[in-house]
């Protein structure tokens, strides 16, 4: 019987690989997001200061996630220089470590099968689909999608810079 092939493999289970999963989940295809780490959320990243928008985007965020609302803040430079903005709307500061959870469990909800624990190694081409190698399995796509932040393995595997 030939591997199954996945319609979108997803890495990285923060904010846009579990929100990316779920909304494609969410459209009745098959995908499978990995996360690296053992527990989603951590090491935090992200300090989760935000727009209003994200209520936009994440219209079911629950609101034990947002900690503070702020209309201006100070961002300091390592050498001691800064700047302050000022909003019209709301700045929202979330619980980041609880958002990425909430969403990695939301994409869970709809579908998304998630793995907890598995690192990307990479990919190659076939006839058809990507055939994906984790230090674990191996996965048979049409879409690879790298949410693996700002030093993505998935993006420069691809050769993006």
């Amino acid at each position: 019987m030939a591997e199954k092939i996945l319609d979108a493999f997803v890495v990285g289970g923060a904010v846009t690989g579990s929100r990316t999963a779920e909304l494609i989940a969410q459209e009745g295809k098959d995908v499978v997001l990995v996360e690296d780490n053992t527990e989603v959320g951590c090491p935090c990243k992200c300090t989760g200061l935000v727009s209003w928008r994200i209520k936009e985007l994440i219209p079911n965020l629950p609101n034990e996630l947002v900690v503070n609302t702020v209309g201006k803040a100070k961002f300091f430079s390592p050498s001691g220089r800064g700047f302050s903005l000022k909003s019209k709307n709301p700045v929202y500061l979330l619980d980041r470590v609880g958002l990425d959870k909430f969403l990695f469990d939301s994409a869970k909800k709809a579908g998304v099968k998630t793995v907890v624990g598995e690192r990307f190694i990479g990919y190659r081409k076939l006839r058809n689909c990507l055939k994906i190698k984790t230090d674990k399995n191996t996965y048979k796509t049409k879409i690879l999608i790298g949410a693996d932040g700002s030093n993505s393995t998935v993006g420069k595997q691809a050769g993006l810079e």
